[in-house]
């Protein structure tokens, strides 16, 4: 199993920020989590909000401001930047917060080569569904939450079946409304060879008895001491 930290080690660090993955990656995580949206002037800006209010304190729309205004508030790094700092070989979970980012991303991706270690996901399933048909060679992931419930297990069949469909992004608390759905729906998706990814997940008793392929995570120094991959 594999731990990623979720937006770095925001328990100890600004989420999203360069110091907060490398926390991460320093304390053995086998890779991070983090969001990202496109600037006014082009730029792919890491950030889970689209306005800096709430983690930097700072009333700033990321999608309408440039990368220059925004560093001018807050340390939002670029993905090109944390590319450069992440170790190669660790895994990055890019979730595609904006429609018209995705293809931009994939390519800074490509260009860096490192399409062997990233995973795209998105809780907007179309774009994914019309990414992964126009890039077959990288890997994606529907993230899931509440509003997804009513998806039958046939539409949830038609949606995995592409192979580079690679994982379904779980929240944690769908065991707690309804713990019948989540053992049902990870026994498909295990069936179809699909990769689970537990999010936010900071209690080891769960990760456990769920068994999953990857969590993400904020307590990242707990969870890698326990389930470090070998």
């Amino acid at each position: 199993m594999y731990v990623l930290g979720h937006r770095g080690f925001p328990k100890k660090f600004t989420e999203n920020t360069l110091e907060s993955f490398r926390a991460a990656i320093e304390l053995g995580a086998d890779g991070i989590e983090l969001d990202v949206w496109l600037t006014k002037d082009g730029e792919i800006a890491v950030s889970h909000d689209e306005n800096l209010q709430r983690v930097f304190g700072v009333d700033l729309n990321i999608k309408v401001s440039s990368i220059e205004e925004i560093k001018r508030y807050a340390p939002v790094p670029t993905l090109s930047e944390v590319f450069d700092i992440i170790p190669r070989g660790k895994i990055i979970n890019i979730e595609i917060k904006d429609k018209e980012i995705g293809e931009k991303v994939i390519n800074l991706v490509k260009k860096y080569k490192l399409s062997d270690f990233v995973l795209f996901s998105s809780f907007d399933h179309e774009l994914i569904k019309q990414l992964s048909k126009k890039y077959y060679d990288e890997k994606f992931g529907f993230l899931f939450d509440y509003s997804h419930k009513f998806l039958t297990f046939e539409d949830l069949k038609m949606m995995f079946e592409p192979k580079n469909i690679y994982s379904a992004n779980l929240p944690v608390q769908l065991l707690d409304y309804d713990k019948e759905l989540f053992y049902k729906l990870t026994e498909l998706l295990r069936y179809m060879g699909k990769k689970i990814i537990l999010w936010t997940v900071n209690d080891e008793e769960i990760v456990k008895i769920t068994a999953p392929d990857f969590i993400i995570t904020d307590e990242v120094e707990k969870m890698v001491k326990i389930f470090k991959t070998v």
